[in-house]
């Protein structure tokens, strides 16, 4: 339920697409994590901790519903 987003020189000037293609997706529940191409260069272990906190934060408030498997082994 995440999508991560590379901007580059191609998103400048079209900001406006963007954000209404952002909000078009958004409304199935999927979240946006942006960055920066330069980022991604220059500081591409800051990208990868940020998208990890995501996950975290993402499964400590979703948990996975169980599987048919966990559900009988609770029975």
């Amino acid at each position: 339920m995440l999508a991560i987003e590379v901007d580059g020189e191609s998103h400048h000037g079209n900001e406006e697409h963007n954000e209404e293609r952002q909000k078009k997706i958004e409304q199935f529940g999927v979240s946006f994590l942006r960055f920066d191409d330069l980022e991604i260069r220059h500081n591409l272990d800051g990208v990868l901790k940020k998208i990890e906190a995501w996950i975290e934060s993402y499964e400590t408030t979703h948990p996975r519903p169980l599987s048919r498997g966990e559900e009988d082994k609770l029975r």
